[in-house]
């Protein structure tokens, strides 16, 4: 019904709408913008009639003095509801619901209820028809998932794989959420933050040959049993590790370096029997080492000091450079799972909280960490999701190469901004484009 909480609704109807579709304006059949209607009930009386009512029923408690329940009439003027129009819904939801005055005090006749409940709501209806000032929306920004979905639907790029969360700072929460508008503020640095994050994404969407070798650390909890197979992008038959899903940004040669857990006293942890530990890429194997076991390459057995460094520096030779192409990929690290026990009794399971995650060479080994660094020698740009999303045109001639560039980035404006484009908004994106293009390739342009 027509009031101010009608008219605050409808402001937070239109921040939702400009936030899904942009600057849309809504039309009727007539092609005309369509005008939302108070629905007043031509010759509705006004409500300034009624002030008699509102002297005799209600202002002996709501007084000025007594302000029953936080509220004072006297003074107000059921006939002019501006500047008062919270009071007078409290009042009018009174009204309609035949809770004022209370049980036991003098009440009007239900006629006069309705006429004056009817008059109210209609007097309200007029003065917001007369000055709409709706609620205006909280500048609303992005909170960190919503901007990483939005990357992901844009430009095919889970930035999960990059490291998403060292992107962005945390988001600020209130009342238990961390995407209400009036909470998630804007600071000058979280705006550097927004640039870097973008200018890092921009990269890894296009391609970029000339980049840099970064690393990217993956931790695995301390706290798993990593006694069988930990996922189901490891192959069967494999335990302990993990299976990451990493963004390679360009076609090129990759390390990976495993660390394997250890104890409290910084020593390896389950090197009594030999265990093979398998590299793969998108499933297939790429590198396999021998961790561990009693026995030297020849068949002597290890001395002691040989097998105390083991324990100290056993996973620094766990490092494999391969060639790997650009794009999402699944590293997948893990230990070939034993399917016999040595004859005699089992041992009994012991949770990590026992002196077995302290342990000796007799606990199975297992993975800490997989870091991941590169590209080395980077190739090209290569064939990735984002690329295929964003270049839908190729130039075939230097000529063709502005009417090409128009094409992409109409397409992905559309897309971003959530609205058709305009004039201003397409050569806003092309003056960025040419003075990309001017320093460097079409690629870099874009």
């Amino acid at each position: 019904m027509a009031s101010e909480r009608i008219a605050a609704a409808i402001g937070g109807l239109f921040m939702v709408a400009g936030l899904a579709i942009g600057s849309s304006a809504v039309v009727d059949a007539a092609g005309s913008p369509a005008v939302p209607s108070t629905a007043v009930q031509p010759g509705t009386p006004d409500a300034g009639q009624y002030r008699p009512v509102l002297q005799k029923y209600c202002i002996t408690c709501h007084s000025d003095q007594l302000r029953t329940a936080g509220i004072s009439l006297q003074g107000l003027d059921p006939g002019a509801v501006q500047g008062h129009g919270e009071v007078w819904e409290k009042v009018l939801a009174r009204l309609r619901a035949r809770t004022m005055p209370p049980a036991g005090r003098p009440r009007p006749d239900e006629a006069t209820y309705q006429d004056f409940a009817a008059s109210l709501e209609a007097t309200l209806d007029r003065a917001v028809a007369a000055d709409p000032n709706p609620i205006g929306p909280t500048l609303h920004r992005l909170n960190r998932t919503e901007y990483g979905n939005a990357v992901r639907d844009l430009l095919s790029i889970d930035i999960d794989m990059v490291d998403g969360r060292s992107l962005l700072p945390p988001d600020d929460t209130g009342y238990g959420f961390d995407n209400i508008a009036d909470v998630l503020s804007v600071s000058p640095m979280l705006m550097e933050r927004y640039l870097s994050a973008g200018r890092k994404i921009a990269r890894l969407a296009v391609g970029d040959p000339s980049i840099k070798p970064g690393s990217q650390t993956y931790a695995v909890s301390k706290y798993s049993r990593q006694d069988d197979r930990m996922s189901d992008d490891l192959p069967f038959g494999s335990r302990a590790g993990v299976a990451i899903k990493h963004y390679f940004p360009a076609d090129g040669e990759y390390t990976l370096k495993v660390n394997l857990l250890r104890t409290y006293t910084d020593l390896i942890r389950g090197l009594r029997d030999e265990n093979q530990l398998e590299f793969r890429i998108d499933g297939a194997l790429v590198q396999r080492f021998t961790v561990g076991g009693r026995l030297n390459p020849d068949g002597t057995e290890k001395s002691r000091d040989q097998l105390s460094e083991e324990q100290r520096l056993g996973d620094a030779r766990l490092e494999a450079r391969v060639p790997v192409q650009s794009g999402p990929r699944v590293i997948g690290i893990s230990f070939v799972k034993k399917t016999v026990e040595p004859e005699g009794l089992l041992r009994p399971q012991f949770s990590l909280a026992s002196y077995e995650y302290a342990g000796d060479l007799e606990v199975l080994p297992s993975v800490s960490s997989v870091v991941v660094t590169g590209p080395y020698n980077p190739q090209a740009a290569g064939d990735t999701p984002s690329r295929r999303r964003i270049f839908v045109c190729r130039p075939t001639s230097p000529g063709r190469e502005a009417p090409c560039a128009t094409q992409i980035l109409s397409r992905l404006g559309r897309r971003a901004f959530r609205r058709p484009l305009t004039a201003g908004d397409i050569q806003s994106l092309r003056d960025v484009y040419a003075q990309g293009r001017r320093t460097g390739s079409f690629d870099a342009g874009i």
